[in-house]
């Protein structure tokens, strides 16, 4: 959720945090009808936080559901080999 009280948005905000800038979409959905964009912006710059928060009051996005796309920059994903255990202590190792 952004910002602390939930607000009255019926949709989900995606934020995805870039090298050079923070983009934000939300989309709503409503019953019996495709869901609608209603914000779409990017904001160029390195204050992650500030720019963030700038587009949230731009568009009215306090309070709504959101999820993060991390860009590939951000994560690695490492490939290993099955532990050798036994099957039952597979989830733990």
């Amino acid at each position: 959720m952004i910002g602390k009280k939930r607000g009255k948005h019926r949709g989900v905000t995606g934020v995805s945090i870039h090298p050079g800038g923070v983009a934000v979409a939300h989309v709503e959905r409503t019953p019996d009808q495709p869901p609608r964009l209603v914000a779409c912006d990017y904001a160029v710059g390195n204050e992650t936080s500030s720019l963030l928060g700038g587009l949230v009051r731009k568009h009215g996005l306090q309070g709504s559901r959101c999820v993060l796309c991390l860009h590939p920059t951000q994560y690695e994903i490492a490939i290993v080999d099955r532990p050798e255990v036994e099957a039952y202590e597979l989830i733990d190792a």
